[in-house]
């Protein structure tokens, strides 16, 4: 049976013996390899979309230390959607400690590049005022 992109196996399946538990799918694992090659070479895109791999388990096992290793490159190479995802993490504490102030930084500047995701997360934390004071004006520039 598949899990999210990666072979698993369920009790009295046929393929029991054909597959092995938690087996990364070969197809899976040259997409890793493919992307790890760009990302390394440079390009940020990858980087985000390493990180958001490793993050959610998408054909590879989990790996917060690499979510946030790749998520990290991508931002600090400008990639708005890696800024984003950083500064959710940050923000929510997910995969690393919470560093609100330094979230909120990192959102303000992925939405000024106009990442709609970035747009999206600032106003509603505009809005509920959870992290900073509600500013209704702010939030609906």
């Amino acid at each position: 049976m598949w899990g999210p992109l990666v072979f698993g196996t369920t009790k009295g399946s046929p393929t029991n013996a054909q597959v092995s538990p938690r087996r990364v799918c070969p197809v899976c694992e040259r997409r890793r390899r493919l992307l790890r090659g760009l990302a390394d070479g440079g390009n940020s895109y990858f980087m985000y979309h390493l990180g958001s791999m490793y993050e959610y388990g998408n054909g590879v096992g989990r790996d917060a230390a690499q979510a946030l290793h790749w998520y990290r490159r991508g931002a600090d190479a400008a990639n708005p959607s890696a800024m984003t995802a950083m500064a959710v993490v940050l923000i929510e504490g997910r995969l690393t400690s919470k560093d609100q102030q330094a979230g909120l930084r990192l959102l303000r500047l992925a939405a000024e590049k106009d990442n709609p995701e970035a747009m999206r997360q600032l106003a509603s934390r505009l809005v509920a005022g959870d992290i900073v004071s509600q500013d209704f004006a702010e939030a609906a520039f």
